[in-house]
């Protein structure tokens, strides 16, 4: 009996935090390739693949070329400060690309999920549901959900998934917030945070969890947009959590006042940018995040076993359909 195809995944924005780990994780299942720009990495078992931006027409090429089941958007200008500084890239990377990206997946026939976040809103409401407007007018959050708006209004199909900030180890080239707390408390350096802004926190064990089981349903030929919450807490409690969880001393982390906030004239005023996340957790039978789950995903991603590296992802009397051409 011949043996199943696995699906193809194209992700672009593979030497990111998350495209990295997305691409590492889903490998087992699926047959995935993944495109970076300037960083080289490389990962076992994924075709990577350097691609140049000023190339014309170059997503579309490499769309038709591979030919995925499913594409994912992964990449991103996630500077906040550098945004504000260089908004022709931020619009670059933040906006025209994504849209790029998603029309070339319709074009062919690809399947495209759009990684989006939480501060496209501009936090005045707390549990903020799919369908809110509050938007964000600081550059990261306008690129973000113009991005958002342009897909919507120039194909006819695409899931959005927006989650809040998430925890986990990255690569060389892209650290994470997990990684740079790490390096600087180790150290015996102060970490300075915001202590006015609360976000929904997710291990990026539970983000590949919610990619894995929209996979594994069928795309509907429409918008649709989600939203993946976890730990509601504010941002600087959230890192000395993470400090005590690495035996790190969390008095090392101080309040700092961040200028650029949605109001210039009150940098302290509260932001809540925490998600409602009802919808997906009602049609995907997805349970949110506790702290205690978030801090035993990330030792599992500190300390895997070669025996069972995965199975914590996609554990293996799983009932779930694996995805097939």
């Amino acid at each position: 009996m011949a043996a199943k195809k696995k699906a193809r995944i194209l992700i672009l924005g593979a030497s990111g935090f998350i495209g990295f780990n997305l691409a590492y994780y889903l490998r087992h299942k699926y047959s995935v390739v993944g495109i970076y720009f300037r960083n080289h990495i490389t990962i076992p078992d994924v075709h990577c693949i350097p691609i140049d931006l000023n190339s014309k027409n170059i997503i579309g090429r490499y769309m038709r070329m591979i030919e995925p089941d499913y594409s994912i958007m992964a990449a991103g200008f996630n500077d906040l400060a550098a945004t504000e500084k260089d908004l022709k890239v931020s619009d670059t990377i933040n906006t025209y690309l994504p849209l790029n990206f998603a029309q070339a997946a319709e074009n062919s026939g690809v399947k495209n999920i759009h990684l989006s976040c939480a501060q496209i809103f501009d936090g005045t409401g707390s549990k903020a549901k799919p369908d809110e407007t509050h938007f964000s007018v600081m550059n990261f959050g306008c690129a973000k959900a113009a991005a958002e708006r342009l897909i919507r209004s120039q194909t006819t199909e695409s899931t959005t998934l927006r989650f809040g900030k998430v925890i986990g180890m990255s690569n060389f080239f892209r650290p994470s917030l997990f990684d740079v707390l790490r390096s600087i408390i180790k150290f015996g350096k102060r970490y300075y945070v915001a202590d006015h802004k609360t976000y929904d926190y997710l291990s990026i064990i539970s983000l590949i969890d919610a990619v894995y089981k929209l996979l594994q349903k069928p795309f509907p030929s429409d918008h649709r947009t989600y939203h993946v919450s976890g730990v509601s807490m504010d941002e600087i409690d959230m890192i000395r959590e993470l400090a005590k969880f690495l035996n790190l001393d969390s008095n090392l982390i101080r309040q700092q006042i961040n200028p650029l906030e949605e109001n210039s004239s009150s940098s302290s005023t509260k932001r809540d940018y925490t998600l409602d996340s009802s919808n997906f957790e009602r049609e995907f039978n997805w349970e949110p995040e506790t702290l205690d789950k978030l801090k035993e995903n990330l030792k599992k991603q500190m300390t895997p076993k070669l025996s069972s590296e995965v199975d914590f992802i996609f554990p293996r009397k799983s009932s779930s359909i694996e995805q097939t051409i």
